[in-house]
């Protein structure tokens, strides 16, 4: 699992008509974060962005499958064929969780975080909306990146604990095993 690569995404809201403001994506040996202003379009950093997605045996993510790959399917235009293969190597502790514990596992990463014994997070996803309305575009590639670092983190540090004495070990892309400590 060390050669997982992580990705985030920082956008202007939720809603169906808002956009990403910034993709961060961390690796072994590797980090970058591109931040997309009113003047910044997706096709100066679309390629590099998806052939690194492309090329990773394993991504990780927090919430990937049900926010961050719809919008980048959305904002970048991605086919079902692209998104399908993005899927099929995911490794994502709350999508994996939310089929087990069901409403339990909506828990927000710094919650989980901060119950593994890892850093919390430096910011939120609000205040990141606010970064990019205020053009603040360096610290918000910092916030990215630093989520999507934390991410990995917590990937990587095995088993992962939930709720209680509850954890799951990831073994290979979505599997995972549940075991009580």
């Amino acid at each position: 699992m060390e050669n997982i690569i992580s990705f985030d995404l920082e956008t202007t809201g939720l809603g169906a008509h808002d956009t990403i403001t910034c993709v961060g994506i961390v690796g072994p040996d590797f980090e970058v974060a591109f931040t997309f202003g009113p003047r910044d379009s997706f096709e100066n950093n679309r390629a590099e962005i998806l052939d690194i997605l492309d090329r990773a045996p394993l991504l990780c993510s927090f919430n990937g499958p049900s926010f961050d790959i719809p919008m980048l399917q959305r904002c970048f235009g991605l086919d079902d064929q692209r998104v399908g293969s993005f899927m099929q190597k995911i490794v994502d502790p709350l999508y994996a969780a939310k089929a087990l514990l069901g409403t339990r596992a909506c828990a927000k990463l710094d919650v989980i975080l901060a119950l593994n014994g890892l850093q919390t997070k430096t910011s939120s996803g609000l205040e990141a909306v606010k970064m990019a309305r205020e053009a603040r575009w360096d610290e918000l590639a910092d916030y990215c990146l630093s989520d999507t670092r934390l991410t990995r983190e917590l990937i990587l540090c095995s088993p992962v604990f939930w709720v209680d004495n509850l954890s799951y070990a990831p073994l290979t892309r979505s599997v995972w095993s549940s075991r009580v400590y």
